[in-house]
């Protein structure tokens, strides 16, 4: 693994509140299937909900799944530095591949990629290439209307995701 998940944050850690059990179950299942559908899944809460618990406790499970061989968990923080040695390297392009060929990806906080508009461009064809390959993503993400006056690649794209809400 590239990045990996915090260690102690697992499903038996996580006690998800009444209104997040769903949540929780839909994650689960997403981690667990074979060829999950859709590939793509966004855990959306306000701060504190705990999505990014619930993140690092799929991708933890994730490890159990037989079909899954690598699992990379990173912050938008982190993706953006990849972005930026990338870009600084000009070699973009291996950047996206290597993220592009694990069979996990986590992301934590992908709604912060809306002020770095590089990393959010990067993200946005990143994601479609896994989508294409049917490999799975999970991000969390605090997820906002969209202004028909000042549209976002990155939040048009995650609004069309499968989402699932933490309370």
């Amino acid at each position: 693994m590239l990045y990996h998940p915090r260690r102690h944050w697992t499903l038996a850690s996580f006690a998800p509140r009444p209104n997040s059990q769903h949540a929780r179950a839909l994650g689960i299942r997403f981690v667990e299937q074979e060829r999950p559908t859709p590939v793509t899944l966004v855990l959306a809460g306000s701060p504190g909900s705990g999505k990014t618990h619930l993140l690092h406790a799929l991708a933890q499970h994730a490890r159990r799944n037989f079909w899954i061989d690598s699992i990379a968990c990173l912050s938008s923080t982190q993706w953006a530095q990849e972005v930026a040695a990338g870009l600084h390297f000009a070699d973009i392009a291996s950047v996206l591949q290597r993220f592009a060929s694990h069979d996990f990806l986590a992301l934590d906080d992908a709604d912060r990629l809306w002020g770095m508009p590089q990393a959010q461009q990067a993200f946005a064809e990143l994601l479609r290439e896994r989508q294409e390959q049917g490999l799975r993503t999970l991000l969390t993400a605090t997820l906002y209307p969209v202004s028909p006056h000042n549209p976002q690649l990155l939040c048009d794209l995650l609004a069309q995701q499968t989402a699932v809400r933490l309370h």
